[in-house]
């Protein structure tokens, strides 16, 4: 009895570039890299994927890329304390 893996999955660097920042471990330069993810089943391909992965150039380190945390809405008033209207000075009109 033959037993046959049929199911593949490989990853092929398209391109890379230098992105912005340095490396918080070792100070390197990053560089953002395109990759592209097939799996397939019995040469038929199932799943086809491109993302762009962040590495160190230095010390060879996945890195993730953190968004900053979303801006907080500073809602300005519009009437007073008693409930009368403002100007755009602030002052009462």
């Amino acid at each position: 009895m033959c037993f046959v893996f049929v199911c593949d999955q490989d990853e092929r660097i398209l391109g890379r570039q230098p992105a912005p920042g340095a490396c918080p471990y070792c100070g390197g330069a990053v560089q953002a890299m395109d990759v592209e993810k097939r799996w397939t089943f019995c040469f038929l391909p199932l799943y086809f994927n491109t993302k762009r992965k962040h590495y160190c150039s230095r010390c060879s380190r996945r890195l993730i890329q953190i968004l900053p945390p979303p801006s907080r809405c500073i809602l300005l008033a519009t009437s007073g304390v008693d409930g009368g209207e403002l100007d755009d000075d602030g002052d009462k009109i």
